[in-house]
């Protein structure tokens, strides 16, 4: 037996152990020799590769990187940047390593060191003329003509559905696996509408219909107003205002200094409970400008903001039945309600398909859905405590602004956001709202505010309900 295990070791280790003659043990290596890392030498001229891997001391063949130090250097020669080894001391003759400083290394290949940013405060805000990506449609590839190839065409179409306004939802938003037909869009924002108390003549017809949604813009821009107004004491640690009779026609009007250095208050920002929903930003977007001014580089900015909304227009709006915030964070099962009702929904389409019966019509889709939402609600009402069942209407609204932007370092005079000479632009918001309606048999519906949950997506919709 002995012997069998001795002839299944490895030849290497076998010759390594007749090398040191008996069962002597290895000799321990000394604190400055590498005996088992490879390092990075420099070939000789005539040599034809660039970079080899020296092998061990004290091995008779070369020894290949550990994984480590192989997916460094691979990382390292895709960014244009170079390994510097750490020192090897020379035990003998037989096992001197030519090695070359890094300097030498960088100046004989003319590599640039990789070089260090300094990190610095950044204002959550986005200040830009243009919407977001994922509002605006892309043209839709021409593939009726033949002078594209079949390759091309699938690349075109790829390209296509791979913008971000079929990857994040469109103007309904993240949580949606698809922008949804118009027409689709247009039944949710009409029981939206309906939801919010305004009756079905009102609905239907056009001009009392655009008047209620005038009405609904004008109050999304009083609030947008009130939301900027409410981020800065979360933001800030200090205020200088600064009011000029040029700047009178802004309804936000600050010129203040962020300076991360100074003894920073906590803000409670945790509201329980039914609070939250009654404060004018939701508290996820509340905690973002309160890390950013925690975690900023110790550094003071200027931050000139100065908006006042124009106009508004309603992207979307749509409701969610049977979940609200407080409810998902109590219950976090409930998030997945609605992938669930999507998968029963692909299983029935499937059993169709598999008996012969083709697609469901829309009569059996439509029956579906309403049996699935209204198992919903009586979850909802049942989990509630009160059995009242929850109601989210999301909304999203483009609002279009008059806006002086701009964070300057007050140590350079480095500007680090916004525009640097100070003047007013038309720049675009996008507002997500979120009002929780409450549905009970006797009292009816119990309507209740709007809430900013989330701007421009810093916060990719802060969605609760997938």
């Amino acid at each position: 037996e002995d012997s069998g295990r001795r002839s299944r070791r490895p030849a290497a280790s076998r010759r390594r152990r007749s090398s040191r003659g008996g069962g002597t043990p290895p000799p321990r290596a000394s604190p400055g020799l590498c005996t088992s890392w490879p390092v990075l030498v420099r070939p000789p001229a005539d040599s034809a590769d660039s970079i080899r891997i020296a092998p061990k001391v004290g091995s008779d063949s070369p020894m290949p990187p550990p994984p480590p130090l192989r997916l460094k250097l691979n990382s390292l020669c895709a960014a244009g940047g170079t390994w510097r080894p750490k020192q090897v001391r020379r035990t003998s003759s037989s096992a001197r390593v030519h090695t070359k400083t890094a300097t030498a290394l960088d100046e004989e290949s003319h590599v640039a060191p990789l070089c260090v940013v300094k990190p610095r405060a950044i204002f959550p805000w986005r200040s830009e003329i243009t919407p977001l990506p994922r509002l605006v449609e892309p043209p839709k590839p021409d593939l009726a003509n033949n002078e594209y190839s079949e390759e091309e065409r699938k690349k075109l179409l790829t390209a296509y559905y791979e913008s971000e306004y079929f990857t994040k939802g469109g103007l309904l938003g993240q949580g949606w696996p698809s922008p949804a037909e118009a027409w689709f869009r247009g039944a949710l924002f009409a029981n939206s509408l309906r939801l919010l108390g305004i009756s079905w003549p009102t609905i239907l017809m056009p001009w009392t219909r655009n008047e209620c949604i005038h009405e609904l813009e004008h109050a999304f821009c009083c609030a947008f107003s009130c939301g900027v107004t409410s981020i800065l004491p979360i933001a800030s640690c200090s205020h200088v205002r600064k009011d000029s009779p040029d700047d009178a026609e802004f309804d936000v009007n600050v010129d203040i200094i962020l300076d991360s250095t100074a003894e920073k208050s906590e803000t409670n920002i945790d509201c329980g409970g039914n609070g939250d929903e009654y404060n004018m930003l939701q508290q996820d977007l509340r905690k973002l400008y309160q890390s950013a001014r925690k975690h900023s580089h110790p550094t003071k900015l200027n931050m000139v903001l100065r908006t006042v909304p124009k106009s508004a227009e309603v992207q979307s709006m749509f409701p969610v039945f049977g979940l609200s915030r407080k409810l998902v964070r109590d219950h976090p099962n409930l998030k997945h309600s609605y992938r669930n009702l999507g998968k029963d929904l692909q299983r029935m389409q499937n059993e169709a398909a598999a008996t012969g019966r083709g697609r469901l019509n829309p009569v059996d889709i439509g029956r579906f859905l309403f049996d699935g939402l209204e198992e919903l609600m009586e979850r909802s009402a049942k989990l509630s405590g009160d059995d009242r069942a929850s109601i989210t209407l999301v909304a999203q609204v483009l609002i279009r602004c008059r806006e002086v932007f701009c964070v300057k370092d007050c140590d350079t005079g480095e500007i680090t956001q916004g525009w640097n000479d100070v003047m007013p632009r038309d720049v675009q918001h996008l507002v997500r709202f979120e009002m929780v309606i409450r549905e009970s048999t006797d009292e009816g519906l119990e309507i209740g505010r709007w809430q900013i949950v989330d701007w421009d997506d810093l916060l990719e919709g802060n969605i609760f309900f997938t």
